[in-house]
């Protein structure tokens, strides 16, 4: 897919304004997604989006994460595989929440949509015309990267999406809290030391609760994740767990300590 030159100049003489307004932009980005695509919130750790963990300045840290992902976008747009490193790394963030390749096209409404609320008048039909382009094009990049990642670790894991697992055991190990996970119909997952899950709890009378856990070690009679050691939400759902409590984890992600 190419990109048009005109798309290639305004989003470069774009960066100005992504470095003064990124956060704002982004903060009413997930502010839009989550209004309009309400289904997709469970995919997300919230206490990322809305200040529950901080960067400097009290910035909502996944917030600043994606403005500084789309400012660097900005400055490479002519040279994207640049980027590749980093779109694999996202890629594997995306599949372990099971980010599908629909969903693509509500994060370029929603990032459109952001564009326009934040920067009024400076948002002009070509502006906007050009940034769609933008987005389609990045967001084609990270489909096909991450469906060829999806298809390796599913391979791997025996399973797609999330599966159920049984809370084993509770241990302390190295200093760390460590979950050991038991899935309910599937064998053990092939992973290793340095790979991550998504873990999601369901929760009685509220949206699901989810988080993104390390791997801890390489075992082959459970699947062992360290606790991390903050206060959100989701953190604290997993240190109440004991034997017998139930998750939903995905396929193990990342290259692992191997690689």
């Amino acid at each position: 897919m190419t990109i048009s030159p005109d798309t290639v100049q305004i989003v470069k003489d774009s960066r100005p304004v992504l470095r003064e307004r990124g956060t704002e932009i982004i903060s009413t980005f997930y502010d839009t997604l989550f209004e309009r695509y309400p289904e997709v919130r469970h995919q997300f750790n919230t206490d990322r989006h809305r200040g529950g963990v901080t960067k400097e300045g009290g910035i909502p840290a996944q917030v600043s994460r994606l403005a500084n992902a789309v400012l660097a976008y900005a400055k490479n747009i002519e040279k994207v595989e640049a980027l590749l490193p980093v779109v694999e790394r996202i890629g594997y963030r995306h599949i372990c929440r099971d980010v599908k390749p629909v969903q693509y096209g509500a994060v370029a409404e929603c990032l459109l949509a952001a564009l326009k609320i934040q920067l009024k008048d400076a948002a002009t039909e070509d502006f906007i015309a050009a940034w769609k382009e933008a987005i389609e094009h990045l967001a084609a990049v990270f489909i096909d990267v991450e469906a060829k990642l999806r298809a390796e670790l599913e391979e791997k894991a025996g399973y797609s999406g999330f599966v159920a697992v049984v809370v084993d055991q509770v241990e302390e190990l190295d200093s760390k809290t460590v979950l050991s996970l038991v899935p309910k119909d599937h064998g053990v997952p092939a992973h290793e030391e340095g790979q991550f899950v998504g873990v999601r709890i369901e929760t009685e009378g509220n949206d699901p609760l989810m988080c993104t856990m390390d791997v801890y070690g390489s075992h082959t009679d459970s699947l062992k994740i360290v606790i991390a050691d903050n206060e959100e939400k989701a953190t604290k759902a997993l240190k109440a767990c004991t034997k017998g409590s139930v998750l939903y984890v995905s396929v193990p992600c990342g290259k692992g300590k191997s690689n």
